[in-house]
């Protein structure tokens, strides 16, 4: 008993001594609400955001649809949307992959005169094949293809019409990306 007096005692004392030293903590209910505000601004503010993405997207569409009919030739210039798989002989899922063989070739070219120069490592996965396509294209302006290998093994490729041509490029490529292709050029 006289024990369990003690540590009650002792405690009392030691908490008494504590708001001596540091003084009485106040509590401060407005803080939960300003805590509140801020955390609504920064939701209206991603809504603001989302919103302003939303418009610019449905502006590009709009932009895209009243192009004029000129673009319906570059379209049919476009490699097709759905290869089959090597493996199953089934269109492939994702659409996004093509094979190594050219686009259709403009009517002034023969399919024979078009090649396609991997000039990087292969990526392992399309998703990242993609990103360094989109990267490279905003960079240099040119038109590059993921070219599908096989399951795992993704290369990004240029077309070129001759050797001169694809010598050109690839030293443009480098120019503007710093990238070392000294290994790309046969």
């Amino acid at each position: 008993m006289f024990r369990l007096l003690g540590f009650i005692v002792g405690s009392i004392a030691s908490i008494a001594l504590l708001f001596m030293l540091v003084g009485i903590p106040s509590i401060r209910p407005a803080e939960e609400a300003t805590k509140s505000g801020r955390f609504d601004l920064v939701i209206q503010q991603l809504k603001d955001k989302q919103r302003m993405a939303n418009e610019a997207a449905e502006a590009a569409e709009a932009a895209e649809s009243t192009q004029p009919a000129a673009n319906v030739e570059t379209e049919a210039e476009q490699p097709p949307a759905t290869p089959i798989d090597d493996a199953t002989g089934a269109v492939a899922a994702s659409g996004a992959v093509s094979e190594i063989d050219p686009p259709p070739a403009a009517p002034t070219q023969t399919a024979a005169e078009t090649g396609w120069q991997p000039f990087w490592n292969p990526f392992r996965s399309e998703i990242a094949a993609r990103g360094f396509v989109r990267r490279l294209e905003n960079v240099t302006g040119l038109d590059y293809r993921v070219v599908r290998k096989k399951t795992g093994v993704y290369e990004v490729a240029f077309s070129y019409d001759d050797d001169d041509e694809r010598r050109i490029k690839l030293s443009q490529i480098a120019a503007a990306t710093g990238l070392d292709l000294s290994d790309a050029d046969r």
